[in-house]
């Protein structure tokens, strides 16, 4: 669960960094800097989560494959959950907004990441 925090938390420094260098000089808007941001910080965190929050090595195309389907599943939810959140804010809280939905979707993604993405496989020697 450390690990996961680390990551997690390494992952959103670089994704705020990428949103707040797009909203304020790139003048985009809260909305689509926030979307774009997300994306950026989203592949670091999948990379990290795999390789050294949860410590899963497998490169099998199956198992990267179904990783893949389920996390682009939960991504898509969290993505339009994020510019939800954002939207119902005014744009003096665009960092509060994205930290409170960041924090409610990391609590959900830890369980399906723990007990489905990166299961562990036991090996049962017959």
């Amino acid at each position: 669960f450390v690990r996961y925090c680390i990551v997690g938390g390494t992952s959103y420094v670089v994704e705020l960094s990428a949103l707040l260098f797009l909203y304020h000089y790139e003048h985009m808007s809260r909305v689509v800097a926030t979307a774009v941001a997300y994306w950026i910080g989203l592949l670091l965190a999948f990379v990290l989560q795999k390789l050294v929050a949860f410590q899963d090595y497998r490169k099998e195309v199956a198992t990267l494959a179904k990783q893949g389907t389920v996390y682009a599943i939960i991504t898509v939810w969290n993505w339009f959950f994020t510019i939800l959140v954002v939207g119902l804010f005014s744009n003096r809280y665009i960092i509060l907004s994205r930290t409170l939905a960041q924090l409610l979707f990391s609590t959900w993604n830890y369980v399906i990441y723990k007990k489905i993405i990166f299961k562990k496989q036991v090996d049962i020697a017959v």
